[in-house]
């Protein structure tokens, strides 16, 4: 049959699918109505400095499959490497908000150091002493994302395989101690509420056995999901099968938190769903579009009930391929069946960042008279454009990678997040969206309130960039402590850049009082989830030892971590390196080919970098004019030092450059730019110059900015400051990127 059976109302009203919320533990009935349930599943066999393990990817694939029929969204990696093993990370992290369940299941190699655990991703070499932590991922970030965001959590560790790699200590920490691999996995700490399975106990190694999936995962397999057996129980049968089928040599082990029973299978009997009846008629139901995370809307009508009035019972014969299918709040699993009256509230919503596949929901319909009509709902899947056009890199509550601020388009962002928050006025995602795009078109006021209106809303990336607005004084007052407490609360929900930005400031002392342990774990964590910018700034800690002792090939790791993911910042410090010789061999060619790679892309300071080597002529003849222009671009980009150096040049460089006029300007722009307060050099530079010059530049800057913007004071050098700082803002084309 075709779609033409049934009601032209049936395909007017098919519409997306929502986040259901409904609680899964608690007491026995309760447990039995499934809410939001995730996992994420990594199997890593293909590794390619060790010998390849034969099981690890048949086992993600068969639990993948067994937690799909079982109704769990799941995010599933197989042999990838670091890099797109951090985009699974983020992609797990971000389909986990308001989950009431989530799982991690994980096969391949682990290795545990300094008593903490750590997944191996296929492209981990670990060769030298400071690879561990840009090669390989903490277990305790990826259960802090689990427990920030879902109300239990459940890990299965098949990673206590015998370490292959032949480096056996590495360094960890800020303190750069040397610690010993372990023997197997350690023992985790973890919350109430959590399950941790491991396939044998602590300091012991699992077996990948001979069969297609290891000893551990065929027993999880095989008992886990029987129907409406709890994950506790599940275990002491797990324990058994394992035991036994291994010859007394390895033994199950957990750590658990659980409060009340926790099922992975509430009820449907997964061995009898392949039972798929015969069926006798098919018909297509045509469903509008599904756009990815804006919430439920109906799929069928009651209108459209009347097609299935003699329906016995229906029953969801095949799940999509990606996304969840819930009728009434409840998650649904293949071979889920329920009374045809439920059809009405059928809803599917798709994966976080899915696009390119069409979800067809296969339902059996069984009639009273017997014959069995197959039903398929077919769907195509939507981004909304706000997402699209101004979604953040690493916003854990985004739904796609995101584009930098650099590459907004901000009249088509502008047109698309605008709709957005009017069609949905309460979500905090698009009105932060359309801060960004505010702020990329220089309109501070704006931006400040969309922030402030989505972190009322919940949107944790919008605390961060409160903090990064406050810290800049970009239409705040200027005030580091008073951004710290932003980073802090956006640091404690989970987001990477809360981390880096209050564990940059802890680390130094900015604004708070120095805690460099804690400011080093938090920027260590920024890593594992794949912030490059975090990357950089431990680069720069290691290499040039500032707070701790110096260690530049540590440093230079997390630098070529971040290179390697195509980050200009990454590029500039890999040049600035190469410039140098700091922990690479010295090259000047391929440190100013990186450094213009850099500059070209728009990265501030590595303008000032080439600067810097022709005024200096350091790989390059000396060529002052060029120091210059390279010196104004890095200015007029934000970077303080550039601003600093053309300050001193002409104001006390070569007689034939000296230019008080231009010295007042760069002088007071390097004093503006200080938001740290470090450059007593150009504070003392300007305060040295004429009165009659600054008096020049207060008019010549009062007529950039307008009257209605002139702020003044008192002191002379401070008039010249603010109004220096509101001039750069003004005729800056992208604020957001300083």
């Amino acid at each position: 049959m075709t779609r033409a059976l049934l009601s032209s109302a049936t395909r007017r009203v098919l519409q997306t699918a929502a986040v259901s919320a409904c609680l899964l533990i608690g007491s026995a009935d309760l447990a039995l109505a499934a809410g939001k349930r995730v996992a994420f599943v990594v199997g890593n066999s293909a590794y390619k400095a060790v010998p390849t393990l034969a099981n690890p990817k048949n086992d993600a694939e068969a639990v993948s499959a067994a937690l799909r029929k079982v109704g769990f969204e799941v995010v599933t990696a197989i042999d990838l490497d670091r890099a797109a093993f951090d985009k699974s990370v983020e992609t797990f992290i971000r389909s986990l908000s308001d989950a009431d369940l989530s799982v991690f299941y994980y096969s391949g190699h682990g290795v545990e150091v300094g008593g903490e655990n750590r997944i191996v991703p296929i492209d981990a070499t670990l060769s030298t002493e400071e690879a561990l932590e840009v090669e390989t991922v903490s277990l305790q970030t990826i259960m802090m994302e689990m427990r920030n965001n879902s109300r239990a959590q459940l890990l299965y560790l098949d990673a206590c395989r015998d370490n292959p790699f032949k480096v056996k200590s590495f360094l960890v920490g800020a303190d750069q101690i040397k610690k010993q691999v372990g023997r197997g996995l350690a023992k985790e700490k973890i919350a109430i509420g959590s399950l941790i399975a491991y396939a044998t106990e602590p300091g012991n190694i699992a077996l990948d056995g001979d069969e297609a999936n290891s000893p551990f995962t065929t027993a999880v397999l095989r008992h886990s999901f029987e129907a409406s057996v709890d994950v506790q129980t599940a275990l002491m049968s797990v324990t058994r099968d394992v035991w036994k089928s291994t010859q007394e040599k390895q033994r199950p082990w957990s750590n658990v938190t659980l409060t009340e029973p926790v099922f992975l299978n509430l009820g449907v009997n997964t061995k009898d769903v392949a039972e798929a009846p015969k069926v006798d008629r098919k018909i297509e139901i045509v469903a509008k579009p599904s756009t990815v995370g804006l919430g439920a809307q109906q799929v069928l009508t009651e209108t459209d009930l009347q097609q299935f009035a003699d329906t016995t019972k229906l029953k969801l014969a095949k799940m999509p391929e990606s996304g969840t299918v819930s009728k009434q709040g409840e998650v649904l699993s293949e071979g889920t069946e329920f009374d045809a009256k439920a059809l009405s509230t059928l809803k599917f919503e798709p994966s976080i960042g899915a696009t390119s596949f069409t979800p067809d929901i296969e339902l059996d319909a069984t009639m009273a008279t017997g014959e069995v009509l197959k039903v398929v709902v077919k769907q195509s899947v939507e981004v909304n454009l706000c997402d699209t056009e101004a979604g953040e890199p690493l916003d854990l509550q985004g739904t796609q990678n995101g584009v930098l601020p650099n590459e907004i388009n901000i009249e088509a962002a502008l047109a698309a997040c605008e709709d957005a928050v009017r069609d949905h006025p309460g979500l905090g995602r698009f009105q932060y969206q359309l801060g960004r795009v505010e702020l990329a078109a220089k309109q501070t006021d704006k931006s400040n309130a969309w922030f402030e209106k989505a972190a009322a809303s919940g949107h944790v990336r919008a605390l961060y960039q409160l903090g990064y607005m406050t810290q800049h004084g970009l239409g705040r007052t200027q005030s580091v402590e008073a951004a710290n407490t932003y980073f802090k609360q956006a640091a404690d929900k989970g987001d990477p850049y809360g981390m880096l930005a209050y564990g940059r400031n802890l680390v130094h002392g900015r604004g708070v009082k120095a805690d460099i342990s804690v400011g080093m774990t938090l920027l260590n964590r920024a890593v594992e989830m794949g912030h490059t910018y975090a990357m950089n700034e431990l680069g720069a800690i290691y290499a040039y030892g500032n707070p701790v002792e110096a260690n530049p090939k540590r440093g230079i790791r997390f630098y070529q971590a971040s290179m390697e993911r195509g980050d200009i910042y990454g590029i500039r410090n890999m040049g600035d390196a190469y410039l140098r010789g700091l922990g690479v061999e010295k090259d000047p060619a391929t440190a100013l080919s990186l450094l213009k790679k850099a500059a070209k892309s728009g990265h501030p300071g590595a303008s000032t970098d080439i600067g810097a080597m022709y005024f200096n002529g350091n790989g390059v003849q000396k060529n002052l004019d060029e120091a210059i222009k390279w010196y104004e671009q890095g200015a007029e980009r934000g970077n303080r030092a550039a601003a600093a150096n053309l300050g001193w040049i002409f104001s006390k460089g070569p007689e034939d450059y000296r230019d008080v006029t231009k010295a007042v300007q760069f002088a007071a722009l390097a004093v503006a730019l200080d938001i740290y307060r470090i450059d007593k050099d150009s504070e003392t530079i300007l305060a040295n110059l004429s009165d009659k010059a600054k008096k020049s530049a207060v008019k010549k800057l009062i007529a950039t900015v307008g009257t209605d913007e002139v702020q003044t004071t008192d002191d002379l050098d401070q008039t010249l400051v603010l109004l220096s700082r509101k001039a750069w803002q003004t005729r800056n084309p992208r604020l957001d990127l300083f």
